[in-house]
């Protein structure tokens, strides 16, 4: 294990990823500025919403393989405690082959329809004036030789839509299917011999990479 701290400010929360230590705390958080904050949660509901869908979806994942493990939360705060998940993939083309993760890959697709649990898998990006569908890849971590998929505040934990915004729920209804997952996810870590695909994930996959690293001494 890297022993590191980062921290990351995302649309809707700020994570300390603590790798010594082996846990992640994630606080759900808004922006300052009225305009900033309302563009950012137009589509996600509130902020409690968003913490719901991460700690619904977390504690149906529960002794389950290749997903953060709930620790503690604390409904006040908006936070959320959960096992360290390794590192983000690595997204820089030339991206390395790995076709041995893919049975991972397939037990993460699998495990979140057992549990009832939509992901936000989809990415739709332009590059050079062509629109390619991706798999959302700044949200697949590697430790070691685990795979990881790591961030549930924009899931749909099925049978709670009634917590959440209809709009929010409407890109759930359709559009969303298991075997478009593990497709996606294998073009991810088998790259297809197409410039555009890797300069697609070259630029956007680890979009949302750590800001802060601090090397412990």
């Amino acid at each position: 294990m890297s022993d590191w701290i980062a921290t990351s400010r995302g649309k809707t929360s700020q994570v300390i990823i603590d790798a010594q230590q082996g846990h992640v705390i994630k606080k759900f958080r808004g922006f300052d500025e009225k305009s900033k904050h309302d563009k950012v949660i137009k589509y996600r509901g509130n902020l409690l919403h968003s913490f719901h869908r991460e700690l619904e979806s977390l504690k149906r994942l529960k002794g389950h393989n290749n997903f953060p493990q709930l620790i503690d939360h604390n409904e006040q705060e908006l936070c959320i405690k959960m096992t360290y998940c390794g590192e983000p993939y690595p997204c820089k083309a030339p991206r390395r082959s790995r076709p041995e993760l893919i049975d991972q890959a397939n037990k993460i697709v699998d495990t979140l329809a057992k549990v009832d649990v939509k992901y936000n898998y989809k990415s739709v990006s332009k590059i050079q004036g062509k629109r390619v569908t991706h798999l959302q890849a700044s949200n697949v971590n590697l430790d070691g030789e685990r795979l990881y998929l790591i961030d549930f505040e924009s899931a749909l934990p099925v049978g709670c839509e009634d917590m959440f915004e209809t709009s929010f729920v409407d890109r759930f209804r359709s559009d969303y299917t298991t075997q478009e997952f593990k497709q996606l996810f294998k073009q991810f870590l088998v790259p297809l011999d197409d410039p555009i695909n890797q300069l697609c994930f070259d630029r956007f996959g680890n979009k949302r990479h750590f800001k802060i690293k601090k090397q412990f001494l």
